[in-house]
């Protein structure tokens, strides 16, 4: 069986019947009004799924969006890959007069690393 090396050295079968991939590609988007919306995200964003990440926050801000918030309430697990497009999006808001907050984060992990890197610095979190 051919394997995918991913982050920290996970190991995923590259074959479809041994992945749950509904833990990876559960992604939704919840426009609240013309100006604000929703990215509710799955159990994990990482380097196998922060591309959609991407592509969702991209759509919205190419839309007009001024404000989008993060919802981390079904999150248990990120990587760099998943920090870096929400600093990238903090900052391109930013500049258009518009912000990006991340809500509902509920896992220890999660909360103990945006503590220690200091991200609600740059940020809203809450």
């Amino acid at each position: 069986m051919t394997y995918l090396i991913y982050y920290y050295c996970h190991l995923l079968p590259l074959d479809n019947h041994s992945v749950n991939w509904e833990v990876f590609n559960n992604m939704e988007v919840e426009k609240k009004n013309e100006q604000e919306a929703v990215i509710h995200l799955g159990e994990k964003v990482n380097i196998v799924n922060s591309p959609e990440l991407k592509q969702k926050l991209q759509a919205l801000y190419d839309e007009g969006y001024k404000t989008i918030i993060v919802d981390f309430s079904g999150t248990k697990m990120i990587d760099s890959s998943c920090l870096g497009k929400l600093l990238m999006f903090q900052k391109k808001l930013k500049e258009r007069e518009g912000e990006l907050r991340i809500i509902n984060v509920t896992s220890e992990y999660i909360s103990k690393m945006f503590n220690v890197i200091q991200l609600y610095k740059v940020i809203n979190i809450s």
